[in-house]
Order: structure tokens, then sequence, then C-alpha cells
């Protein structure tokens, strides 16, 4: 590895993320608390696991390079920082408080949070492997890489859940939105097999509400089976 001044720069973007990741698993637990039984649920719980193993491979690898809380390394810059994003991040029991009324708008807005949050655990991790590669630590570089790949699929998740998740909260809450409205023009007058062909690579969010349609109205088993969605309910 690179100079001292090098295993340092290192060594403070480990305990940022380290902070961080500690964090998330208060946010996910909190989130979990609320969070109907599902595919969205299922998502954070894999993703908690993940979590406090990431917590985990970090502290390892800041034992290895050399990081103990008694050594004064951390300038008090870095503390401070450390602390406001692990606040930031740490906002489970305000989360629980959203959307008194309706456990799915808290749902929603909880996924938008923990999406904006992946994009910034992505971003620093992307840092820290590039500081890494830069200072020559390539076992720490090698770390950050498998970290972000993680924080990658679970932003991928968060994105095909929101949608689900809003269909679902806005049907509850806005009534005249008409559950008898077609999912498209000219949807009551195609075959299934026509109906097969135009949901070929639809979105969650469109096949959720194909499903809704179908089971409100048609009740046809092969377009339920079609579209059916982990976790989706009317």
């Amino acid at each position: 590895m690179g100079s001292s001044e090098g295993r340092q720069e290192v060594i403070k973007l480990l305990i940022d993320a380290h902070s961080n990741e500690l964090a998330l698993v208060n946010v996910l637990n909190a989130h979990l608390a609320i969070a109907e039984k599902g595919s969205y649920a299922t998502l954070l719980r894999n993703h908690l696991r993940e979590t406090e193993r990431h917590a985990d491979l970090i502290q390892k690898r800041l034992t290895r390079l050399g990081y103990s809380e008694s050594i004064p390394a951390m300038a008090y810059g870095v503390v401070q920082n450390t602390v406001k994003q692990a606040l930031v991040m740490a906002k489970g029991p305000v989360d629980m408080l959203r959307g008194r009324t309706n456990v799915r708008e808290k749902m929603v807005r909880n996924a938008m949070d923990e999406a904006m949050t992946e994009g910034f655990e992505i971003a620093t991790y992307d840092t820290i492997e590039a500081v890494a590669r830069t200072v020559g630590d390539h076992e720490t570089a090698e770390l950050a890489a498998e970290i972000r790949v993680d924080e990658e699929q679970m932003l991928d998740g968060l994105r095909k859940e929101i949608p689900i998740l809003a269909d679902s909260f806005v049907r509850i809450k806005i009534t005249d939105l008409g559950p008898t409205a077609e999912p498209w023009e000219g949807y009551d007058d195609m075959t299934v097999d026509e109906i097969r062909s135009q949901l070929d690579g639809a979105s969650d969010s469109l096949l959720l509400e194909v499903r809704n349609y179908e089971k409100r109205n048609k009740n046809r088993s092969t377009i339920l089976n079609l579209t059916e969605l982990e976790g989706a309910s009317v």
C-alpha cells in the first residue's frame, strides 16, 4: 500500500461508510416494522442482512488497516461529517409517523427515502474504490466494489417496487380513480392473446393495473397468471 497519508484517507472514508451502514440498519428495521408482507418487505429484509454484513466487513478491514478508535487519526471535521450523515440516515422513528392512517403511504415514502440513501451509498463506495486504488490499497478497493454491487441491486429493486407501492396506495386513498377504467383504450375488445402481446416487457405498474382491473371485472385466470407479482395487492 502507499504512504501513511494515503492509508489515513482510506481509513477516514471507511469510518464514514461504517457509520452509515450502522445507521441504515436502524432505518431498515424501522421500515420493516410497518411494511406489509410481500415483495417490498422481502427486499428490505434481504438488504438488512446485507447491510449488517457490510458493516462487519468494513469493521474487519479497518482493523486490518490498523485503525483503532483510540488512535487520534480521525480529525474532528471527519467525526462531525460522519455523525451528520448518520443522523440524517438514522431517522427511522420519524418515518414511522408518516401517513398515520395509511400504512401504504408510509411504505411509498420510506421506499423513496431508501432509494435516495442507496444513491448516496453507491457514490460513497465509488469514492472509496477510486481513492483506495489511487493509493495502492487494492483490497479495500475490491471490498468497496463488492459492496457497491449490493447497493446497486437494492436500488434497482426499489425502483421496481415504488410504482407498485404507489399504485396500491393511491387506489385506496383516491376512490374516484374508478376501478372500472380500462388499463388502456380498447382493452375490453382485445383477446387474451392480444393482451398477452401488449404485456410483453410491460412495467410492474402496468402489470398491477391490468391485474387489478381483471380481478374487479372479468377475472380471467389466464391474465391474472400473466400479471401475478409477488406481494402485489389491490
